[in-house]
C-alpha cells in the first residue's frame, strides 16, 4: 500500500501543475486534429452575437441550462473549406454553468475552426471558439492549412500583442511538433514578457531545446528569481518531460544539488534520460539524498547509463528492498572514484 501511494504521489507531482493552466479542465486538442477536424478555417472579426434562446447541455451525466447563440463573423481570409466566404453564422451554445464552453466577444479578432450543420456553421469543439490573430496576417497560398495556422499564432508572437494572446498562441503551438511551432517558440523566449518567455521555455524543455537552458537557469538556480509557483513547475515538468540533451548535465548538476525537492526530483530524473557518462557523478552523488524518490530516480539513472538492468528496479522494489539497491551503488561509485583517482 505504502508503494502504490508513492507512485501516486509521485504521478501527481506533475500532473497537478501542467504547462496550460486553466480555470476549467476541459478536454486537450492538439492544433493538428483541430485542423484536420475542420471543414472550414478562417480568420475573422466578429460582427454581433444575437441570443436565440433557452436550451440545455448534456455535462458530466446530468444536463444544465444554456444559451443558443449566434455569431455573426466577417471573414478576412480563408485558410481551408470551399469559398469564398464573406460573412457567416456560426452557431454555439453559451451553458449558464462554467464548464469550460469557450463563447465570442463583439469586436475580436482571430482563427475559427468550423464544420456545417443543417444550420450554419458551428465550431469543431465547444471548448474553442477562436485562436488569436493579428490583423492583416496574409494566407500563405502555397502551404497547408496548419502552416498557414501556425503562422497566424506565431505572428501573434512576433507583434506586439497583449501576453493573454500571446500565452494562448503559446499553448496552441506547443501542442504540435513541427520546425514553424519550434521556431515561433524560440522567438517567445526573447519577448518583453517574462510570463510569455518562460512559458516558452517551458515547452521547449519539453521537446528537448537547449535555447531555453540559459533562461531556464536563470530561474531556477537563482535564489534572487522570484517567479509564480506555476511557472517554476512548468520548467520543472519540462526539464523532466523532455530534456535529454547531455549538453545539459551540467545545468542539471546544479540543479540536483538544489535545497528544493521538486527541483532535485526533475533534475535527477533528466539526468538518467541524458545516457551521458557525464551524469554518472551527480547521479551517484545523488544517493545520499534525503528523499527516496530522488535516491530512486539516482538508482534508476546509473543503472540505465551503465546497462546494469538487472540493478535497476521499479519503485515497488526499490521501496521493499532499497538496503540490497543503495549498497550495490555504493560499492559500485567508491570502485570508480578509486579508478577516477588512479587515472589522475
Amino acid at each position: 500500500m505504502k508503494c502504490k501511494i508513492l507512485v501516486a504521489l509521485w504521478t501527481a507531482f506533475w500532473i497537478l501543475f501542467p504547462l496550460a493552466i486553466a480555470a476549467t479542465p476541459v478536454p486537450s486538442i492538439t492544433l493538428e486534429e483541430l485542423t484536420e477536424n475542420s471543414e472550414v478555417i478562417v480568420v475573422g472579426r466578429v460582427m454581433s452575437i444575437t441570443d436565440e434562446g433557452g436550451t440545455q447541455v448534456d455535462y458530466g451525466g446530468s444536463s444544465t441550462a444554456a444559451r443558443k447563440n449566434r455569431c455573426e463573423l466577417k471573414v478576412l481570409g480563408q485558410i481551408k473549406g470551399a469559398g469564398p466566404l464573406d460573412i457567416i453564422s456560426i452557431y454555439y451554445l453559451a451553458p449558464t454553468a462554467p464548464i469550460g464552453y469557450a463563447s465570442f466577444v463583439v469586436g475580436a479578432y482571430g482563427v475559427v475552426f468550423l464544420k456545417r450543420s443543417t444550420e450554419g456553421y458551428v465550431l469543431v469543439t465547444p471548448y474553442k471558439s477562436m485562436l488569436p490573430a493579428p490583423p492583416n496576417t496574409p494566407i500563405l497560398g502555397n502551404s497547408s492549412a496548419l502552416e498557414n495556422v501556425e503562422a497566424q499564432l506565431g505572428n501573434v508572437l512576433t507583434g506586439q500583442g497583449n501576453n493573454a494572446a500571446k500565452q494562448i498562441a503559446i499553448n496552441s503551438l506547443s501542442s504540435v511538433i513541427t520546425p514553424e511551432s519550434t521556431h515561433f517558440l524560440e522567438i517567445a523566449l526573447h519577448d518583453r514578457d517574462k510570463e510569455v518567455q518562460l512559458l516558452a521555455a517551458a515547452y521547449l524543455l519539453r521537446r528537448n531545446d537547449i535555447a531555453a537552458l540559459p533562461l531556464a537557469a536563470e530561474v531556477l538556480l537563482s535564489p534572487q528569481q522570484s517567479v509564480p509557483y506555476y511557472v517554476r513547475q512548468n520548467l520543472l515538468s519540462g526539464i523532466s518531460i523532455g530534456l535529454v540533451n547531455p549538453d545539459a548535465v551540467t545545468f542539471l548538476s546544479r540543479l540536483a544539488t538544489l535545497p528544493g525537492l521538486d527541483a532535485r526530483r526533475a533534475a535527477t530524473l533528466a539526468l538518467g534520460h541524458t545516457d551521458s557518462q557525464m551524469a554518472l557523478r551527480p547521479l551517484a552523488a545523488a544517493l545520499g539524498d534525503e528523499d527516496l524518490l530522488v535516491r530512486y530516480n539516482a538508482v534508476v539513472g546509473l543503472s540505465t547509463i551503465t546497462g546494469q538492468w538487472q540493478w535497476r528496479p521499479n519503485l515497488d522494489e526499490f521501496t521493499e528492498n532499497e538496503t540490497k539497491y543503495m549498497r550495490h551503488w555504493r560499492e559500485w561509485s567508491a570502485q570508480q572514484r578509486a579508478i577516477d583517482t588512479h587515472k589522475r
